[in-house]
């Protein structure tokens, strides 16, 4: 970021902007984590257990940059004089304060273990009481597309308005297999969520206790129902479900909700809000990230950006992002909406490496003239693919299903999506389920500047996944088996289960499935030849985590096996 005066400060630089306005937040960034309390073999002290399981499941190692920062250094901040701290990001090793003593300044200046600091923002306000005045603008004024509404096809859930978004992606076919997002945890960062604890198309999420954790960075509260409408528009994209009205792309996820925009002025401070969540999101277990926010311009030019500087290396936003991917997390984020505008271009963290950045379209593929244009500023794809997002199906703040337009309701609308297919195979990585989607595009081989690769099909994307994870079982079911003829792997499991058979004889072999209370959940032959291992595969449909029972029935070969579901 640009600043307009530099101030030399004991050996440091403290970067200040000069335009007669108060600034009072800063960054402080630290210069390691040397004598920390925390070591990488100890990881449980500061990362919750899911999050260390994606790591190894990923084999993704537990790195300098997750450890937390070192007490003391934070410690002499605040005793340096009149300072608060506002929030901090282990990955990028730095805290943001407020302070008004010119004094704690000095000090924290001289000390040695500070790196630099950076003015980030003005005094932060008392919060607002009623809704501030809007500073999204996602709704362009363009000529209004033709679409299907409450059109349903064969899909089992009665989806109503929100069929032609789910569809074109052939979501329903995820949605079909039981696929809803059950067990995946998506952390969404926005300006706030109004009235969705009364909102009738989010009251599972309350009463099913899929709402894991609220943080607001901004006003430094749990509280999160309030402040806007963005944040709550595009969960209800991802989470309704009102049979025959609205059914959201992952219906049954859990959710993460940080706020971290403010939407009354626009600082680099909310950048720092975003990192800082993000990280808190990775350490709590997330899955995904769904953030519909982005950045580029600022109430002071000062700091504004520009397009060279959409590279992934110099927005602390989009650094943050990177790392959040190579924590094995998948970050979906807006493209922008400035397609028609003097910017053009995406906005950050949309630059970020590995960031899946979504533009928009309309129901039938049509792209959104606002949708912001691509590449980053090193030349890499973004967005990367689109999603609906042009009269995009939603429930507004007092339970309606409305519609609304903007590269934010494409993400969510492709979160959830992603989160579904994700959890049918939980064994691949983040950069493989990627890569699916990508593949399954349908500007995969000619990719555009506005759309990236496409718009995503879910049902090749899976197929391609299976055959993916069948090669590689396929090629170690002998060790797998061993020397026994049944084997159900994982197990217990989350999404997808294996079950290799070793039949005596050839023929039609009968699998079937009981609950734990005896009732038949699926009956299917699969044609086997002696003593040469058969692959079943079999997706759990929306019947709950418990028990289940496996019986393969040969002749007189019968042999019965025990499944454990944790979704």
């Amino acid at each position: 970021m640009k600043k307009s005066l530099v101030l030399v400060c004991t050996g440091i630089l403290f970067q200040l902007c000069c335009s007669g306005q108060s600034y009072t937040r800063y960054k402080i960034v630290f210069t390691d984590k040397n004598g920390t309390p925390f070591s990488l073999s100890e990881p449980q002290a500061y990362l919750s257990a899911r999050a260390i399981l994606r790591r190894q499941r990923q084999g993704i190692p537990i790195d300098s940059t997750d450890l937390p920062l070192v007490p003391g250094y934070i410690d002499s901040v605040l005793g340096s004089g009149d300072v608060t701290l506002l929030n901090h990001c282990n990955w990028l090793n730095q805290i943001v304060i407020q302070t008004s003593d010119s004094l704690a300044l000095r000090r924290i200046a001289s000390l040695p273990f500070v790196k630099a600091a950076d003015s980030v923002g003005l005094r932060r306000a008392a919060p607002p009481e009623t809704v501030p005045p809007d500073r999204f603008a996602p709704e362009k004024t363009v000529p209004p597309a033709f679409r299907i509404r409450n059109f349903q096809g064969l899909s089992t859930l009665n989806y109503g308005a929100s069929y032609p978004q789910i569809h074109l992606h052939h979501g329903d076919f995820l949605h079909d297999k039981g696929l809803l997002g059950q067990g995946m945890v998506i952390a969404m960062l926005d300006a706030g969520w109004d009235n969705i604890n009364s909102n009738p198309a989010l009251d599972s999420l309350f009463i099913q206790n899929r709402l894991l954790h609220t943080w607001n960075y901004v006003y430094d509260t749990s509280f999160v129902f309030g402040y806007h409408w963005h944040g709550a528009n595009c969960l209800s994209i991802i989470a309704s479900d009102l049979p025959g009205q609205m059914i959201g792309s992952a219906p049954k996820a859990s959710f993460i909700l940080l706020l971290t925009e403010d939407v009354r002025s626009e600082q680099p401070i909310e950048e720092d809000n975003w990192a800082a969540a993000a990280q808190f999101a990775d350490s709590a277990g997330a899955d995904l990230i769904s953030s519909s926010l982005g950045y580029s311009l600022f109430d002071n030019p000062a700091f504004n950006l520009s397009y060279s500087d959409l590279n992934g290396k110099v927005a602390d936003i989009s650094i943050a992002a990177g790392l959040a991917v190579k924590k094995g997390m998948i970050v979906v984020n807006a493209a922008g909406n400035d397609g028609q505008d003097s910017w053009k271009h995406i906005v950050t963290p949309a630059d970020g490496f590995g960031v899946f950045a979504v533009g928009a379209v309309d129901a039938q593929e049509n792209i959104a003239p606002f949708s912001s244009y691509g590449p980053t500023a090193d030349g890499r794809i973004s967005p990367v693919v689109a999603s609906v997002g042009w009269n995009t199906d939603l429930v507004d703040t007092s339970g309606n299903v409305t519609t609304g337009s903007g590269t934010s309701y494409a993400t969510p609308n492709l979160a959830g999506l992603v989160a579904c297919l994700w959890q049918a195979f939980p064994a691949m990585t983040n950069y493989q389920i990627m890569d699916a989607v990508e593949k399954s595009s349908d500007h995969s081989a000619d990719p555009g500047d506005q759309i990236g690769y496409g718009v995503p099909d879910f049902e090749a994307a899976y197929d391609t996944l299976l055959k993916a994870g069948q090669d590689s079982i396929l090629g170690h079911l002998d060790s797998i088996l061993g020397t026994g003829n049944l084997k159900v792997f994982p197990n217990p499991f989350n999404g997808v289960v294996h079950i290799a058979f070793r039949p005596a004889t050839s023929g039609d072999a009968l699998f079937e499935i009981y609950d734990a209370a005896g009732r038949l959940v699926v009956s299917r032959p699969l044609n086997v030849t002696a003593n040469t291992i058969a692959l079943f595969n079999w997706n759990l449909p929306d019947s709950g985590a418990g028990l289940f029972f496996i019986r393969v029935t040969l002749g007189t070969q019968t042999l019965v096996a025990r499944l454990i579901h944790l979704r």
